[in-house]
Order: C-alpha cells, then structure tokens, then sequence
C-alpha cells in the first residue's frame, strides 16, 4: 500500500486473478512504535463484474453474469399467455 497526497489515505491494488476466483484480504497497519493491528477479513468474487477476464480492464465478456439464466424469461412468457387465454376465455 502506498499514501496518498493527504498521507492519512493508503491506497493498494491486488494483482489479477482469474475470473471466478474469491479474494480475501485484509490490512494490517504498524505505527512508529511497531504496534500493530489488523483489519476485519473482507472478500469479494471477481465474476461480480461479469466483464472482466481477471485483469481488471472490463475486456472479458460483459454478457457472462447473465448467460446461465437465459431460459428465465420462458416460463414468465408461458404463464403470462396462459393467464392472457384463460382471462379472455372466462371473462
């Protein structure tokens, strides 16, 4: 990690990884006594993005969060037919 312009602000960047891959990290600090602490763990999944192949430029396939899911829409079509049937049929 490395300060920023205020040097009150650490920015840090983790390296690519493959997509599908759960991050974990945390921070751990130390002051000019050599006490330290540690941060809460935090996580994240690099196919969150879905654009993305791992190197964090968005140049992997913006369509592929959603492609496992592309039969959802059918059966919402086929229930809304059948209501449209049933209602001009009985009413």
């Amino acid at each position: 990690m490395f300060p920023q312009s205020d040097n009150r602000t650490y920015k840090g960047k983790i390296p690519g990884q493959p997509r599908d891959s759960v991050i974990r990290y945390y921070v751990v600090a130390w002051d000019s006594a050599n006490n330290s602490a540690r941060s809460e763990q935090y996580s994240f999944n690099t196919f969150i993005d879905g654009g993305s192949n791992g190197d964090g430029n968005g140049s992997g396939d913006p369509f592929a969060a959603i492609l496992p899911y592309w039969w959802v829409p059918i059966p919402i079509i086929i229930i809304a037919a059948g209501a449209f049937v049933l209602k001009k049929r009985y009413l």
